[in-house]
């Protein structure tokens, strides 16, 4: 593939992005898609074939970095406090670099979308499960030793997700609060992160 087409291929791929994070999967066309790249509508098919298609590779890979981003600190830290601060970081890491996501995923959901749940059931979640298997195996030894309270490896990534997206749900009124600045909204999101992880941490204390 020559420069070139390669160039446009990336410019269709990232304008599709803007556009399903920002309008969600119905609103979207391939004609918008070809609009914001800037190229004609059937350069959008002759890459991608179908907008299902090109929906399905967009959120696959922001799914499986986060994925990916959360598995890689399983083993570090030689406690398990300090991998839940990793997971509770990454997590946080990955919302913070693509903050559209959150109200992508909201929208999506209200809508009653059949695409990204299906996505999800089909590609993310078994990656999730087998990602995950290893810290649960270690909360589930440090449960049995009386380290930690009793608690699920389910409620336990549930509480983490939950409230780490919250955050980002609301950052709209963040800025509304501080202004355009991004130091402050940085700096308020920063401190929720720490009240986040205090959070967490101390529902596992016994």
């Amino acid at each position: 593939m020559n420069k070139d087409k390669a160039n446009m291929e990336q410019k269709i791929l990232e304008a599709a992005e803007k556009l399903f994070m920002e309008q969600g999967f119905a609103s979207t066309t391939t004609a918008k898609i070809a609009k914001e790249a800037g190229c004609n509508q059937a350069l959008v098919h002759y890459y991608y074939r179908t907008k299902e298609l090109l929906f399905e590779r967009i959120y696959k890979e922001k799914m499986q970095l986060m994925v990916n981003s959360i598995t890689n600190i399983n083993t570090s830290g030689s406690t398990f406090e300090e991998k839940v601060v990793g997971v509770i970081n990454a997590h946080w890491d990955f919302l913070t670099k693509n903050p559209l996501i959150v109200w992508f995923a909201l929208r999506e959901n209200l809508n009653g979308s059949t695409a990204l749940v299906n996505l999800f059931i089909k590609e993310i979640r078994p990656k999730a499960v087998d990602a995950f298997s290893k810290l649960e195996k270690d909360l589930n030894t440090e449960i049995e030793k009386g380290n930690i309270s009793p608690i699920t490896i389910y409620d336990l990534l549930l509480t983490i997700i939950s409230l780490d997206i919250a955050h980002f749900v609301i950052q709209p009124f963040y800025q509304m609060i501080v202004g355009d600045g991004e130091t402050s909204v940085k700096h308020i999101l920063d401190n929720r992160k720490e009240e986040v992880i205090k959070t967490v941490l101390a529902r596992l204390k016994k």
